[in-house]
């Protein structure tokens, strides 16, 4: 599906099992040496290893950010701790 946000959309894939087959769906990145994927504990525990080699298999070096739980990591010091660990 197609993600409408002006002048820039962008294409988001969705389904079960789509981990399994996520090197069909990332995008082309060139230039690019790394991933990073941003998850929870829980999540990552159950999905970030086929994910992680999917983006390896894309070239890429994967490289697992994590946050908490739950809406304490939508906020500004959330943000703010994800761009310390980017930069």
């Amino acid at each position: 599906m197609t993600v409408a946000v002006p002048g820039h959309p962008y294409e988001v894939t969705i389904g079960p099992g789509i981990i399994g087959s996520a090197n069909e769906h990332l995008p082309d990145l060139p230039g690019a040496t790394t991933a990073f994927v941003v998850s929870d504990r829980a999540v990552s525990d159950l999905h970030h290893e086929p994910l992680a080699n999917a983006i390896e298999e894309r070239g890429l070096a994967s490289v697992l950010l994590l946050v908490p739980s739950g809406e304490e990591a939508k906020s500004l010091k959330g943000c703010e701790s994800l761009l310390f660990h980017l930069a």
